[in-house]
């Protein structure tokens, strides 16, 4: 049997932040980013979907851990304490900021893409099918079919190219970025790379887990971990021998230089060092992954075990829910009696039982004795 209660949700709400927590500060670790950041990445949020998509107790897998008094009181005073005439706890408070805080981001986000839908299509420009730009994707096509759906533009939206949508994707180029074929040839299938990775709909879902845990700091660092995680793997796929790497780094030089200086086109590439001052910098820890040898694809222990570690800790927030071994008493009067339609019992292994109507907890009794002798009784 399935039910959902408060322990289920917050049970679901503790893995998953915990989840958060764990990529955000792992990834701090930049040698752990290189070695084994995106099977990490999409392991974790992979259970972190499964967890947000199923915040349920399984009664034939669950076993409820009871909390001392001490804390199941402080529990029941968050949930149950009214004020005044009206039953209005602090738990209801804190759904409401929450929720309020979900709807403006929510807004927000949703706002700010149509914004960018309108910019976009009143800044692009289409490009003849003769164009040096439709002949070199031409070729990308060609070799990776699945990329036939993308359509290429140039645009005055973005100081950088970029790709957009996710079920009719456009290449943006900026309008006056110029770059010889090689680099024009990995400029487009870089962003094309992003689509067969579908990169769009797991930046889509992290910022999903943005909107809604927006209190939570380390949510939006792991953000911003993953797009740099995103980016290091797309290079890693179209540059691979030496020489297809220093023509790839040349070209994000390029493609730097003109975001930074867009009306110096004929900027040399070697006025731009001070983007590696920063040692944090994305585009440092990018040519890290590109240059260093010593980096050799995932294998073994450490991916292994940190995501048997995410794995476990996953199917334990479904076995073990922790309870308040009581919670305030609550009126005697119930506006509707319990009967074997509205309410059921779940036994304790003290003897007690716990009575649930409408699927709500009402309260813990001795015995059976005042009750419906058909209502159900669930061990």
């Amino acid at each position: 049997m399935i039910r959902f209660s408060f322990s289920s949700f917050y049970m679901s709400l503790i893995f998953i932040n915990i989840a958060i927590l764990f990529l955000s500060l792992a990834f701090c670790n930049k040698k752990l980013m290189l070695k084994a950041g995106l099977p990490i990445l999409k392991g974790v949020l992979f259970l972190t979907m499964l967890r947000l998509l199923l915040p349920v107790e399984f009664l034939s897998l669950s076993h409820n851990i009871y909390l001392p008094d001490k804390l199941s009181s402080k529990i029941g005073d968050f949930l149950h304490p009214r004020f005044g005439e009206h039953n209005f706890s602090c738990w209801s408070l804190t759904i409401a900021v929450w929720c309020t805080g979900i709807i403006i981001f929510a807004v927000y986000y949703l706002v700010k893409e149509y914004i960018i839908v309108r910019e976009i299509k009143n800044n692009i420009i289409k490009l003849s099918d003769d164009s040096l730009e439709k002949r070199i994707f031409g070729c990308i096509k060609e070799e990776f079919p699945q990329t036939k759906c993308i359509e290429v533009y140039r645009s005055s939206f973005s100081p950088i190219p970029m790709i957009y949508g996710i079920r009719h994707p456009k290449i943006l180029l900026p309008r006056n970025l110029n770059l010889d074929v090689p680099m024009l040839y990995y400029v487009l299938l870089h962003e094309a790379t992003h689509h067969l990775h579908h990169d769009q709909l797991l930046k889509v879902y992290i910022q999903i887990l943005c909107v809604i845990y927006w209190w939570n700091p380390f949510c939006w660092v792991m953000k911003k971990q993953a797009g740099t995680i995103l980016e290091m793997r797309v290079d890693q796929t179209v540059a691979k021998s030496p020489e297809e790497k220093a023509m790839y780094m040349d070209c994000l030089l390029a493609v730097v230089q003109h975001a930074i200086c867009p009306d110096i086109p004929d900027m040399p590439i070697s006025a731009t060092p001070f983007f590696f001052k920063e040692p944090t910098s994305e585009l440092k820890k990018r040519f890290l992954m590109l240059t260093n040898t010593n980096i050799k694809p995932v294998q073994g222990f450490l991916k292994h075990v940190i995501l048997i570690f995410m794995v476990a800790l996953f199917f334990l927030s479904y076995t073990y829910i922790f309870e308040a071994s009581s919670t305030p008493e609550e009126d005697s009067f119930y506006s509707t009696i319990p009967d074997e339609t509205n309410s059921y019992f779940i036994k304790r292994a003290n003897g007690k039982y716990e009575l649930y109507m409408d699927g709500k907890y009402c309260e813990t009794v001795d015995s059976l004795e005042y009750y419906d002798e058909d209502i159900p009784i669930q061990n």
